[in-house]
């Protein structure tokens, strides 16, 4: 479904299994909710639509903080936005004095903030959308990072708010599902975060290539207590290895739900793998490739359809 969707560059933006439909009588899937969905070039404005200056509804509105002694800097909002750092600590070890730290920091540079000629001007883009733009709410120019998803599904270049945002956005959520099913545990994220996703997945891909995905989007990842390094381990056997161990752990499916419906056919019963159940290689591989942090270098939905792991079964 994906491979077609995004032959149109078409990003869906909320692949999930609630998301994905299967009709037990023709036995056909069908890829819906596409309300958060659009163009990977063009966003949601229409082409055809040419934006005019209009004039902004509250000019007096202004994003400025002031020191009262005139030898400190001022400090503008496009200062304090560009310079983008966030901290949150998420676990404090009883007794043990350990605490995960999660710090993104951007490596814009913040020395050269826009001019007054250039913001001077805003323009009004809220036609054809369902939104106020940013101009209308007087916020600063600039590039909107889409922020867009179900929480567990988005992938790192959403999280870190960049505006690096591709058809790779619906690949890795594949990865995530193709998690539960490699582990039989889902939903796969059960943080309350995005962040507590990112540190989940910082302890299955590697410390080592979630960083190097974040700099490849022009960010910096830093995290305690830092998982174990790759130690020259292939990328998809430190996958495999954790999720083996977490598939140890597999709950058994709960029992099918009544049927009141008199005319409605017999259940037929869950087919799920076992415990010890032991997927190839290959399966790791490719979950490895949807799992990509680097979103350019992660693979596309036609290239993993003609992976070995598919495109030798049946």
């Amino acid at each position: 479904a994906l491979e077609h969707v995004h032959r149109h560059r078409i990003i869906h933006r909320d692949i999930k299994p609630s998301n994905f439909l299967f009709d037990q009588y023709t036995l056909q899937y069908t890829l819906v909710d596409f309300g958060l969905a659009h163009s990977q070039e063009a966003g949601d404005v229409d082409r055809n639509w040419t934006p005019t200056p209009m004039p902004l509804a509250n000019q007096k509105r202004q994003f400025s903080f002031a020191t009262s002694n005139p030898r400190k800097p001022k400090l503008t909002r496009s200062l304090v936005d560009d310079e983008y750092h966030l901290v949150r600590r998420f676990w404090d070890g009883a007794g043990s004095g350990d605490k995960l730290i999660l710090r993104l920091s951007s490596q814009a540079n913040i020395l050269n903030p826009p001019t007054t000629s250039e913001s001077s001007k805003p323009v009004c883009v809220c036609g054809n959308r369902l939104t106020v733009c940013r101009p209308c709410l007087n916020y600063r120019k600039g590039p909107t990072a889409r922020r867009g998803g179900t929480l567990g599904y988005r992938p790192p270049e959403v999280i870190y708010n960049t505006t690096l945002q591709t058809t790779a956005v619906d690949i890795w959520a594949v990865g995530v599902i193709f998690c539960s099913f490699l582990t039989g545990h889902y939903p796969f994220i059960t943080g309350d975060s995005d962040f507590e996703a990112i540190h989940t997945f910082a302890h299955l891909l590697s410390l080592e290539r979630m960083q190097n995905g974040a700099q490849a989007v022009g960010k910096n990842l830093y995290l305690r207590p830092k998982p174990l390094p790759l130690a020259g381990q292939k990328d998809y056997i430190y996958l495999k290895n954790r999720l083996e161990r977490i598939r140890k752990e597999m709950k058994e499916p709960p029992p099918l739900p009544p049927t009141f419906c008199p005319d409605a056919p017999p259940p037929k019963p869950v087919v799920a793998l076992p415990k010890n159940y032991k997927f190839e290689v290959m399966a790791f591989d490719l979950c490895s490739r949807l799992l990509e942090p680097n979103p350019r270098q992660r693979i596309s939905a036609s290239k993993a359809l003609a992976h070995p792991y598919l495109a030798g079964s049946n």
